[in-house]
């Protein structure tokens, strides 16, 4: 089980949440919002999809973003600072994948190094990406 928090640049309040498999943020979220209408309106689930796709990288504007890392065995948060990675910093967040599994999205693979049985969480951003370089 994976957990991301997020907060707003000038905010104090965060949010939690909890994910199996892959938590994300980004397009990836646009584009979940765009498949709730395509899904409606086209019965082919696979062009549904890659039309919402298109819909959400044509409509994001990206946002920076800075994150890091918190390991933890526990769930009980860090133990020692040898757990806490750097902060890192993306200028156009278009995407940010945080990832215990590989796939996603009816089978699309976004964290390819990702293993669920290593114990570990692997992170994949896409940074400064439009609809041109996807096509």
């Amino acid at each position: 089980v994976g957990s991301c928090q997020c907060m707003e640049e000038n905010s104090s309040e965060s949010i939690q949440r909890y994910f199996i498999n892959i938590g994300s943020l980004g397009v990836s979220g646009a584009t979940v919002e765009h498949t709730l209408w395509t899904k409606r309106k086209i019965p082919i689930t696979w062009i549904q999809f890659y039309l919402a796709a298109a819909m959400g990288l044509l409509t994001w504007k990206n946002v920076p973003v800075r994150y890091r890392k918190v390991a933890s065995d526990s769930g009980e948060g860090c133990t020692a600072d040898a757990d806490v990675s750097e902060w890192k910093i993306v200028p156009k967040l278009t995407d940010i994948s945080f990832a215990n599994g590989r796939f996603y999205g009816g089978g699309m693979l976004i964290c390819p190094d990702a293993d669920l049985f290593d114990g570990g969480m692997d992170v994949n951003v896409w940074d400064g990406l439009k609809l041109w370089h996807f096509i």
